[in-house]
């Protein structure tokens, strides 16, 4: 996305849904949009499969400028773009087969092409005993794989997913989340996932962008967002723990490193190189975009009991993939 802004309506009334965006979704990754309701969520993800028309901009999906392509062309590009919806939009009255296979009805597929597209995608998904079943027979994951299963039987590169999970419970959420996960890498699929919960963005994203009333606040690798102490988003990723902050103060360090304190003798190696006494005075740990993550609060103090000079101490850190947040 190149400078994208999406306007509706007339002045004076007009709203202005996306402002300016400028984004890139790198290929075979899951890349999350997060932001409250009412950022432009939505609307994004619409104006990439052209559903939502730009006001200015270009949206290029796999280098095709779909703003000024023809309505030939963008009906190609939407057989490459599949969609999840937040409340599953099956039919009632067609069977689980039926409103799978609904998409290659309107593409003229024989019988005998849909039904064997539709029964590898519904194996996929894990459905291939509810082929004959309704809608009203499933509970709501099981609609949601339907769902699922009807993006993919068009055979798209591209998967669209808009708050796929929001109207499941936590459990069912997991096993939608793994699912995702495993279409992705059997498929080698490029997933966008617009989401307003930031566990989601934890369990399964490899990018994350945070929108804020249209507008791009910031975008990245999800694990650099955590190792970077002044992004919001990494922030509210990994919070820091408020029980640290009474400890603030001379000889005080905050630091965050990928995988486990238990695992690294960072304190026993600090008191050896520097002569000085390390109290860990908090750590927490979180499993954020498949590995873990640690964040400690280190009091820092020389033997006499006067705050050590933590400018060295930060380069040594430094130099050992810890990234130091404050001190």
């Amino acid at each position: 996305m190149e400078g994208v802004t999406a306007r509706f309506g007339r002045a004076p009334r007009t709203v202005t849904a996306l402002d300016d965006v400028s984004l890139t979704v790198a290929s075979d990754q899951i890349h999350a949009i997060i932001g409250r309701s009412g950022a432009g969520k939505s609307t994004l993800v619409r104006t990439i499969n052209g559903l939502a028309p730009v006001s200015s901009g270009r949206v290029l999906v796999d280098g095709e400028d779909i703003t000024a392509a023809s309505a030939a062309q963008l009906r190609a590009t939407r057989r490459r773009i599949g969609m999840v919806f937040q409340h599953f939009n099956l039919y009632d009255r067609r069977t689980v087969a039926a409103n799978v296979a609904f998409p290659l009805e309107l593409q003229g597929l024989s019988r005998a092409q849909a039904r064997s597209r539709t029964d590898r995608v519904l194996e996929l998904v894990g459905l291939s005993d509810r082929a004959g079943h309704s809608p009203a027979q499933l509970s709501g994951g099981q609609k949601q794989r339907v769902g699922i299963a009807r993006a993919l039987v068009s055979e798209p590169n591209i998967l669209l997913c808009d708050e796929a999970t929001s109207a499941l419970d936590s459990e069912t959420t997991e096993q939608i989340l793994a699912l995702l996960e495993d279409v992705r890498r059997e498929l080698g699929l490029t997933i966008v996932l617009i989401t307003h919960e930031l566990d989601v963005v934890k369990r399964i994203a490899d990018d994350a962008t945070l929108l804020e009333s249209g507008r791009v606040v910031e975008s990245g690798e999800v694990r650099s967002l955590v190792r970077d102490a002044d992004s919001r988003l990494g922030a509210a990723l990994f919070p820091h723990r408020v029980d640290a902050e009474p400890h603030n103060g001379p000889g005080s360090l905050t630091a965050t490193f990928e995988g486990n304190l238990s695992a690294r003798p960072y304190v026993s190696a600090l008191t050896r190189d520097f002569d000085v006494d390390v109290t860990v005075a908090s750590v927490s740990s979180e499993r954020i975009a498949g590995v873990w993550f640690s964040r400690f609060h280190l009091i820092i103090a020389r033997p006499d009991g006067s705050p050590a000079p933590l400018q060295p101490i930060s380069a040594w850190l430094t130099e050992r993939n810890v990234h130091v947040d404050r001190y």
